[in-house]
């Protein structure tokens, strides 16, 4: 016999939290299987890149991504060792690398459609607009208000990650 999850008397708003986690869990299994060779996170890594006006920095696409610096650069050592990206000191300071798509990373996103692709349309079938507006709206509320409560921590979340082994 099946144990039963039930959500009776949870919070809505815990639920929803709960509900987009398990979404973009198995949002990333479906795109990694779909993608074959480039990971669903590598897929949306190398969409960012392209969306930036010049060759951005490890830095700019962490903030961009949420990610921390060095997980982003983790993937962009792989996606350099599969020949999809390089990484390039910066003219200006030689500290900082820019990251480069190359022909093969600009030919990913262009044949498969990069996240806009098969699976996005498929995923998004019969899905109105309009309510996808609503949504991407709600999404940036929430994601401005978290912002908020990270700087309110002063630093304590930072911290917590670097323990933990999360940043550098």
């Amino acid at each position: 016999m099946a144990n039963v999850l039930h959500f009776k008397g949870t919070q809505t708003t815990f639920f929803l939290v709960a509900l987009m986690s398990e979404f973009m869990n198995r949002l990333q299994t479906v795109g990694n299987a779909v993608l074959g060779e480039v990971s669903w996170k590598q897929c949306i890594l190398l969409t960012c890149i392209r969306m930036f006006d010049r060759p951005p920095t490890i830095g700019e696409i962490s903030r961009a991504l949420g990610n921390s610096h060095q997980n982003v650069k983790q993937m962009l050592v792989k996606l350099q060792n599969s020949g999809y990206v390089e990484l390039a000191s910066d003219s200006r300071d030689r500290r900082r690398l820019r990251v480069n798509l190359t022909e093969k990373g600009q030919d990913f996103i262009r044949y498969s459609g990069g996240p806009d692709g098969m699976l996005l349309s498929e995923l998004f079938q019969g899905v109105d607009r309009d309510k996808v507006a609503d949504v991407i709206r709600m999404i940036y509320t929430l994601n401005q208000n978290l912002r908020s409560i990270e700087a309110k921590s002063g630093g304590k979340i930072e911290r917590r990650e670097a323990q933990n082994g999360l940043l550098p």
